[in-house]
């Protein structure tokens, strides 16, 4: 993912749609999802409803930050 054909891809992927969405596993088991924000132009944040713990939410925004990558917003999923 963090290779120039990835990065081909999406700008292809661009051309194409109006949006392209990527899910990736949770940002605190790998570091899958940091590769793939790099690459995109928004990053939205999912958190389980009644699951997700909010240390856990802070320690994934602080590591955005310390990529220098900013959440634009936040989905909360599994709420009923």
């Amino acid at each position: 993912m963090s290779s120039p054909r990835f990065t081909a891809l999406l700008d292809d992927l661009k051309q194409q749609f109006d949006k392209v969405i990527i899910d990736t596993p949770a940002s605190l088991i790998t570091s899958d999802a940091f590769i793939v924000a790099k690459a995109t132009d928004v990053i939205l944040l999912t958190v389980a409803a009644n699951k997700t713990k909010r240390n856990d939410v802070e320690q994934t925004l602080h590591k955005f930050n310390a990529y220098e990558l900013n959440v634009d917003g936040v989905v909360i999923n599994k709420v009923l």
